[in-house]
C-alpha cells in the first residue's frame, strides 16, 4: 500500500503520517468472558475506518491495467468483458487474461470470491449452441469458473440473452409487494404520506437503470405498467381493471414509457453539456455544420444505422431519438436541477394536452 501510495505522488510527511496511521496496530477476539492474546496486523485497513474505502480503492486501481480485459469497479465488485467474433478464440483469450489476472491478485497479496465468482456467455441465439456452452470453460488456477445464465449486478438483473427478462421479473415482484403494502395502510395515511410509500417502493425501483432496460420487449414492458397501474389504482380507490391514464396526470407520477423517456432525456442532457462520465466519451456522434453557429442548441447527433431490432432498442440509437423530440429551450439549460423542473413540467402538460 505505501509504495502504490509512493508511485501516485503521495510521499514525504504525508506518505509516513498513512505509514504510522497503518502501522503497529493490534487485534484480538473476545467471546463473553474470554479473550484471546494480541496480534499485530500486518495487512488490511481499520475495519469502519474513513480512509478504509479510499485506500482500497488506490490499492486496486491498477487492476485495470494486469490485463486486456475491460474494467468495470465498484467497490470490490469487479466486472470484466471480453468479445470476439469466434467463440474458440474468445475462449482461449478469456483464460490467458484470467491467467493473467490471477498473477496480479497473487502478487498484490489479495483473493478472489470465487464462490462468487461467475461468468456469462452472451451471443445471438442461432451463433451459440448448448454444446458450444459445454465446451466453453474458464479456470483460475484449479478452480473451474461457473457459468449463469442470469447474473445480478449493482442490483440490475442480467441475462445472458439481454432480454432484461429476469430483472422485469424481479421488479414485478417488488411492484406486487408494494401494491399489497399500499393497499394495506392506504386507509390509515394522509396523502402525503401514502405518496412517500410510492416513491420509496416504486418509483426508486422503476428509476433505477431504467436507461438501459426500459427499452425492452413490449410484452415486458406491458406486464411491468399492468403491475404499477395496480399500485396505481390503490393509491386512486379506483376499482380494478379501470384506465388509470387521467390518475398518472393527477399525481404527477410517471408510467413506465414515460419515465424511460424523462431518465434517457436526463442522460442525453448530460452528454450534450459534457457533465458525463469519460466512458461515454464518444458514445454519441454530433453531426457537424458546413456552416459557423454560435449556438449550441443547433448541435445535433447522427442517428446510428443498426442492423438488428436489439440495435434500434439500444441506448445509443434511442437516446438520440428521444434527444430530438425534446424542444430547443429546454436543451439549452445546462443547470441539471432547472432541466429536470422544467422537463416534468413538459411531460406533465403534454400528458395532460393528449388527455383533452
Amino acid at each position: 500500500m505505501l509504495k502504490k501510495l509512493d508511485h501516485f505522488g503521495i510521499r514525504d510527511n504525508i506518505l509516513s503520517l498513512i505509514q504510522s496511521y497503518l502501522t503497529n496496530r493490534k487485534q484480538y477476539v473476545k467471546n463473553g468472558e474470554i479473550e484471546s492474546s494480541l496480534l499485530d496486523v500486518v495487512c488490511g485497513v481499520p475495519q469502519g475506518s474513513v480512509l478504509g474505502p479510499l485506500l482500497f480503492i488506490l490499492y486496486i486501481s491498477d487492476i485495470v491495467n494486469c490485463s486486456n480485459f475491460e474494467c468495470f469497479l465498484f467497490a470490490d465488485d469487479a466486472g470484466l468483458l471480453l468479445a470476439d467474433k469466434n467463440k474458440n478464440a474468445l475462449k482461449k483469450q478469456v483464460n490467458k487474461e484470467v491467467k493473467l489476472l490471477h498473477e496480479w491478485l497473487i502478487t498484490n497479496k489479495l483473493t478472489l470470491n470465487l464462490t462468487k465468482t461467475n461468468y456469462m456467455l452472451t451471443a445471438n441465439a442461432n451463433k451459440l449452441t448448448q454444446k458450444d456452452r459445454k465446451k466453453f470453460r474458464i479456470t483460475i488456477g484449479k478452480y473451474t469458473i461457473h457459468e449463469v445464465e442470469q447474473s445480478k449486478y449493482l442490483g440490475v438483473m442480467l441475462d445472458n440473452k439481454l432480454t432484461w427478462s429476469d430483472h422485469i421479473e424481479h421488479l414485478i415482484t417488488k411492484l406486487s409487494q408494494a401494491a399489497g403494502v399500499i393497499y394495506k395502510l392506504r386507509k390509515y395515511l394522509p396523502f402525503n404520506a401514502k405518496m412517500l410509500i410510492y416513491e420509496s417502493l416504486v418509483a426508486s425501483y422503476l428509476r433505477y437503470g431504467i436507461p438501459a432496460w426500459g427499452n425492452t420487449t413490449h410484452s415486458l414492458l406491458n406486464r411491468l405498467q399492468a403491475a404499477q397501474n395496480k399500485v396505481i389504482r390503490y393509491l386512486t380507490y379506483s376499482p380494478p381493471m379501470t384506465n388509470v391514464d387521467d390518475k398518472y396526470v393527477s399525481l404527477k407520477v410517471m408510467d413506465v414509457k414515460t419515465l424511460y423517456f424523462y431518465e434517457v432525456s436526463k442522460f442525453m442532457h448530460s452528454i450534450y453539456h459534457g457533465q458525463n462520465p469519460s466512458a461515454f466519451g464518444d458514445y454519441f456522434q454530433t453531426i457537424s455544420h458546413s456552416h459557423n453557429t454560435r449556438h449550441r442548441q443547433l448541435q445535433t447527433y447522427r442517428l446510428p444505422q443498426p442492423r438488428t431490432e436489439r440495435g434500434k432498442k439500444s441506448l445509443k440509437y434511442s437516446g438520440v431519438e428521444i434527444w430530438a423530440k425534446l424542444p430547443e429551450n429546454l436543451k439549452i439549460i445546462s443547470n441539471p436541477k432547472q432541466f429536470n423542473f422544467y422537463l416534468k413540467e413538459h411531460i406533465f402538460s403534454s400528458s395532460s394536452n393528449e388527455d383533452q
